[in-house]
């Protein structure tokens, strides 16, 4: 928890609008521990270009794509996007 909130307050320091990650979405320490920081899915039709392209990456590396979800904070209003 301490190093995801020390990320998010460089973040917000940096004058950045979000925070944005990849992650497991089935492990219980994982995207549930991220949603209850605040993150929330971003849904494919949400998602730019390069976080598509890191998606890809990893699915190509062997991960399974439907056992990865993307999450994102808003720094300043609105819902996280990338």
């Amino acid at each position: 928890r301490a190093l995801v909130e020390a990320a998010v307050a460089w973040a917000r320091g940096a004058g950045r609008e979000r925070v944005v990650l990849t992650t497991f979405r089935h492990l219980r320490w994982n995207a549930p521990f991220y949603a209850k920081l605040g993150f929330a899915e971003i849904p494919r039709a949400r998602q730019g270009p390069a976080l598509r392209a890191v998606l890809a990456a990893e699915a190509a590396s062997g991960l399974d794509p439907a056992k990865r979800v993307a999450m994102g904070l808003a720094l300043r209003g609105g819902e996280g996007s990338a």
